[in-house]
């Protein structure tokens, strides 16, 4: 049996070439080889351009119709090895399609993991650039202009994770770019009609896209076989537990040091807080602000709505020693000034009566003014216990009122409630700095 011819190399032309190309090399070849043109030749060439000949017309007559051509470019391999429709079977598969049925196990290699020629690095690497080629050799066998990039090569025993891990996540993603059209049942140009050839390319289809993902877990199979005895998987599986446990303990390190530095910073707050503490405690006392919770209730007591206050006995016994202390100074004086008078009176006895009876006066006069004072003294002193001014303080300002009237009016103001909502501001900052700092402590913990 003669081999079968292409009908591109019949006519010598390209796979891309168009039509008028077609039209064009049919007629060149068809005026050349046409029996009439034969006149005068031998029998033998005469046979031989007559073959020919036919062949040139069956190469054209399929190659102008579209339908025909695209059949052609579908089937070619296949009808080349001399396949028919409705024999498929892989042993009628093209040559590209490569067989990896009998490297799913372990027999198919050495048991060397090296680079030397059998070892498990050697055969794998062949089989997968076998496929690899097999589909680009595929691809444009069924008339594709544009070729499929390389997939990443198997590599050896030394090779970086980067080139192991590159094939993997390429091949993983395998799919087939073939056809799969040497599977066909139905030779669609035996049709009766349209109906027939619809329903001929539907089972055709289901037929194709069957095989396809048949090839697909093929070589996906194939590919997870390897891959779990590949021993760059095995020692990269070791290196990241390794760096794991590392990473681990690192992080137990860092956590026991957190929590040191946590400890530390909730002392050194509390520490800071103290101080703070005491220094606002100091400087409101040297303010002269004492706070309600600091006063003793024995010794001060607010009553009444002006707030004054009420002394005890002990307020009154202090006032009697302090009036006394007071009126015993006029009394001494009284007296050292009336002595100097005595000897006046004796070196004149001629006036000494006159004398004594100026004395008693002036004794009289200067006890009623000593009393005058006394209870001028004692109506000062006790209206200052009794009438203590009312005093108005505006905290957030720092301010001293006299009156309520002024201390509403000041809460009024524009420049008050600026005040206050700074001291607001402060207070919400600083509760959200110390609630910052509690949480850290007690992620710490």
């Amino acid at each position: 049996m003669p081999a079968i011819r292409c009908h591109y190399e019949v006519l010598g032309v390209e796979r891309d070439v168009d039509d008028s190309a077609i039209k064009k090399a049919h007629r060149k070849l068809a005026l050349k080889c046409h029996p009439d043109k034969q006149i005068g030749k031998s029998a033998e060439e005469i046979e031989a351009a007559t073959d020919f000949f036919k062949l040139v017309q069956e190469a054209y007559e399929c190659l102008s119709d579209p339908n025909e051509r695209k059949w052609y470019d579908d089937h070619r391999e296949a009808i080349l090895m001399g396949i028919k429709p409705g024999e498929n079977t892989n042993d009628h598969a093209p040559s590209y399609v490569v067989e990896v049925t009998m490297f799913h196990h372990p027999s198919a290699y050495s048991n060397s993991y090296s680079d030397d020629e059998g070892s498990f690095f050697h055969v794998y690497g062949e089989i997968f650039s076998k496929v690899d080629g097999g589909e680009r050799k595929g691809w444009v066998a069924q008339g594709n202009i544009d070729e499929p990039e390389f997939r990443p090569k198997f590599g050896t025993s030394k090779s970086e994770w980067k080139e192991v891990q590159s094939f993997y996540r390429s091949w993983e993603s395998f799919s087939s770019i073939l056809n799969f059209a040497w599977v066909d049942q139905y030779d669609i140009r035996e049709a009766p009609n349209r109906r027939y050839k619809r329903a001929m390319e539907t089972e055709n289809e289901k037929v194709r896209r069957k095989a396809k993902k048949d090839r697909n877990d093929e070589i996906l199979s194939l590919l997870h076989f390897v891959k779990r005895r590949d021993p760059r998987i095995k020692q990269h599986k070791l290196e990241v537990e390794q760096k794991k446990r590392e990473k681990e303990k690192l992080k137990k390190e860092d956590a026991s040091r957190r929590k040191a530095e946590a400890a530390i910073a909730r002392e050194s707050w509390r520490i800071e807080q103290e101080k703070f503490m005491a220094n606002l405690e100091a400087s409101d006392l040297d303010a002269g602000r004492i706070r309600l919770a600091d006063l003793e209730d024995d010794e001060y007591e607010y009553v009444g709505k002006k707030g004054k206050k009420k002394r005890g006995k002990k307020g009154k016994k202090s006032k009697e020693i302090q009036i006394d202390q007071r009126t015993e100074t006029p009394l001494e004086y009284a007296s050292i000034e009336s002595n100097p008078n005595e000897n006046d009176n004796k070196s004149c006895p001629h006036l000494e009566e006159s004398s004594h009876a100026d004395m008693v006066e002036n004794d009289c006069d200067q006890q009623l003014h000593f009393d005058e004072v006394v209870e001028d003294f004692e109506d000062d002193y006790s209206s200052e216990i009794s009438e203590e001014p009312e005093i108005f303080r505006c905290e957030y300002c720092r301010k001293d009122f006299k009156s309520k009237p002024q201390m509403e009016n000041h809460m009024r103001s524009k420049k008050h409630r600026e005040t206050v909502k700074k001291f607001e501001k402060r207070m919400k900052e600083k509760a959200k700095e110390e609630e910052e700092l509690f949480e850290l402590i007690d992620q710490a913990a």
